[in-house]
């Protein structure tokens, strides 16, 4: 029998009271969405060669965790949309400090303030194709889990190689040959590489979404 988990309003609730065991599985549940927005707003370039987008991402769970009594909303359109703006503001800040504005790669450093309105740079839209392909309709539909945050748990699932691969290729939209030589292997060894990763990847999906109904099940 899968153990009860809280739903996100309680949670919210509660870590807005001041709970830190609500707010510890708050960070925890969504630390793999965040890393996702992260490395989507990231994109490196410039950034990569002097801070790890990991820093970014702890850094962003600061800032989560100490405004969490600022944020108004209680369901989950509105938290991950909160989580959006946080990661954002992170990633800009991280490249004034380490760039400089005037030195600012603008087509790859800068955040794009017009993000939620375009599906490259949203992590809820990339690799859409394989999350509907991965499930029947139905079994989508019921988990109440957004698509990035089902993603983002999915690919966390991923051997380091594997997911790695995937983020380069459709979260950073990095060519092949820039990814062979970051991974150190041939452009067709990538390849390859690439198309198993892709079938892990949908192996892992309904793992997480089976997951998702169990636990939703016991709410």
């Amino acid at each position: 029998m899968t153990s009860q988990r809280p739903p996100l309003d309680s949670l919210v609730a509660e870590a807005r009271n001041g709970q830190s065991t609500a707010l510890d599985e708050l960070l925890g549940r969504y630390r793999h969405f965040i890393s996702l927005l992260v490395r989507a707003k990231f994109r490196g370039g410039k950034m990569a060669a002097r801070v790890d987008s990991s820093d970014i991402v702890q850094d962003v769970l600061i800032q989560v965790a100490g405004h969490i009594a600022t944020f108004k909303g209680g369901d989950q359109l509105s938290w991950e949309a909160w989580l959006r703006r946080i990661a954002e503001r992170e990633v800009l800040r991280q490249v004034n400090r380490h760039l400089g504005t005037a030195r600012r790669d603008a087509g790859r450093e800068r955040p794009n303030p017009q993000a939620s309105s375009q599906p490259k740079d949203s992590p809820s839209l990339v690799l859409a194709g394989w999350l509907e392909a991965s499930v029947t309709s139905p079994s989508l539909v019921a988990v109440r889990k957004e698509r990035a945050v089902l993603l983002a748990d999915a690919l966390a699932r991923l051997s380091e190689d594997y997911r790695e691969l995937l983020v380069q290729r459709h979260i950073e939209e990095r060519s092949f040959d820039d990814i062979a030589e970051h991974m150190q292997r041939s452009p067709g060894a990538v390849r390859t590489m690439w198309v198993r990763a892709l079938r892990k990847l949908k192996e892992a999906i309904g793992a997480e979404i089976e997951l998702s109904l169990q636990l939703e099940s016991d709410e």
